[in-house]
């Protein structure tokens, strides 16, 4: 990362190391390429990086690309800050005629369906809550 090389302290490297860590904990394919701090939170723009993406309803692998949207999620707060994720998300057409998916998004397993909250985060509200209930 080109800020690895602008400090002599290291402390902006240790921050990018902590954000593609805090990003790969979320999904193994899930890859860092950006981030931004505006204000009290932190933005981290990721991608996913998965080789093949198979059509969930019968299995085929998909290779041609419908077309990419942007997903935007709440996670856990990283570096003090509150987080958010921008997903750079595949939408892929099914090569299978027979199959009733034409077209269908890569997988967000860390997400619940159609889920603006990570599921770590989620559990973690409701341990919080749990706890300040007793």
């Amino acid at each position: 990362h080109p800020s690895c090389f602008a400090t002599v302290d290291g402390v902006l490297c240790q921050r990018h190391d902590r954000i593609v860590q805090f990003v790969e904990s979320l999904d193994e394919n899930l890859e860092y390429f950006d981030h931004k701090i505006v204000s009290d939170e932190i933005v981290i723009y990721a991608k996913f990086k998965r080789g093949q993406i198979y059509c969930p309803r019968c299995g085929s692998i998909a290779r041609r690309y419908h077309g990419v949207y942007e997903r935007s999620c709440q996670d856990l707060p990283l570096l003090g800050k509150k987080s958010r994720i921008v997903i750079s998300v595949r939408k892929m057409h099914c090569p299978n005629s027979e199959c009733s998916h034409t077209t269908f998004a890569e997988p967000c397993n860390f997400l619940p369906r159609r889920g603006k909250q990570t599921k770590r985060l989620l559990a973690e509200m409701e341990r919080m809550t749990k706890k300040e209930s007793l």
